[in-house]
């Protein structure tokens, strides 16, 4: 084996020990925390933003290329 090969499988060794290490508890809480902040960061105000958003790219397109007209 070269070195190289050595190295990555050690580090995988070493995260595969820590994922089959970790408290599956805390790992859901950690999960269920992210899934809370993302549904927070897309709240009605934040959908309405980026729909502003992707409507003003729509007419700057337009109004660079008649061509890209959008039917209504």
């Amino acid at each position: 084996m070269t070195k190289v090969a050595e190295t990555e499988f050690n580090k995988f060794d070493r995260a595969m020990g820590a994922i089959l290490k970790a408290d599956p508890k805390a790992v859901k809480a950690s999960m269920e925390a992210d899934k809370a902040a993302r549904a927070a960061r897309r709240s009605k105000k934040g959908a309405v933003e980026a729909a502003k958003e992707r409507w003003d790219g729509i007419a700057k397109a337009e109004q660079e290329n008649p061509k890209l007209q959008v039917p209504f």
